[in-house]
């Protein structure tokens, strides 16, 4: 997405909507099919990810308990019966919808919640074969590498390595991609400015990465940093 073009509103929206996880199971796997052949799609993704990431950045994550989605979904059944009739008509869905929206509006007007203005950059992972479809955006203000991870699971006994590829460099190892949908990775203050325009790959890796510092197991996705 290019600072000097004029995207898609409705794209910003579902992209913003994916991110903060309000669309439903069926408008989550439209987007999803969306991204793979709309780049300016993939770069709002990404420009939520990042602008929204500071949210998240200081919360630890959690196991949650196996019983948690039966609860929610016990309580949501609950609400539908018992909501006054305004709920009834609006939607328990909209009005959670419209809240996000709200949300979006307000982390938008807020310095302090939003990440730092400087270039972006963003890539697109993948392979046929692998069956692995990652997005990876870099943010040069705040270091960090975020990736969504848009299709592919990793056996429970491996773990999938980050590379930084350099001109015809070695790779440089940086993290372990996030077995969760999405995750972030940050950068040493010496690989930052060389990343932008570098290649990323990801590998499979015994449990830990890699133990000689290069890949071991096969490459399953590449993809070069463009800026948007």
């Amino acid at each position: 997405m290019s600072r000097t073009e004029s995207p898609d509103p409705e794209g910003i929206a579902r992209a913003g909507e994916y991110v903060l996880g309000v669309l439903s199971a069926e408008e989550r796997a439209a987007f999803v099919a969306d991204i793979k052949s709309d780049p300016e799609l993939a770069a709002a993704l990404i420009y939520w990810e990042q602008r929204l990431a500071a949210l998240a950045d200081g919360v630890a994550s959690i196991e949650p308990p196996r019983r948690l989605f039966a609860d929610i979904e016990t309580r949501i059944d609950e609400i539908e019966t018992a909501r006054p009739p305004f709920i009834a008509r609006a939607g328990f869905w909209q009005i959670v919808a419209g809240f996000a929206v709200a949300a979006l509006v307000f982390v938008l007007s807020n310095p302090f919640l939003t990440a730092p203005d400087g270039p972006r950059f963003a890539a697109t992972l993948g392979s046929a074969d692998a069956g692995i479809e990652v997005l990876a955006g870099f943010d040069s203000a705040d270091g960090r590498l975020r990736f969504t991870r848009i299709s592919g699971a990793q056996p429970p006994d491996r773990d999938l390595q980050v590379w930084v590829i350099i001109g015809d460099r070695a790779p440089v190892p940086v993290g372990l991609l996030s077995r969760n949908e999405r995750g972030a990775l940050a950068i040493s203050a010496e690989l930052r400015a060389a990343v932008p325009g570098a290649t990323l790959a990801i590998s499979e890796e015994p449990l830990g990465g890699s133990p000689t510092g290069l890949p071991t197991g096969p490459i399953l996705a590449s993809g070069t940093l463009t800026r948007f």
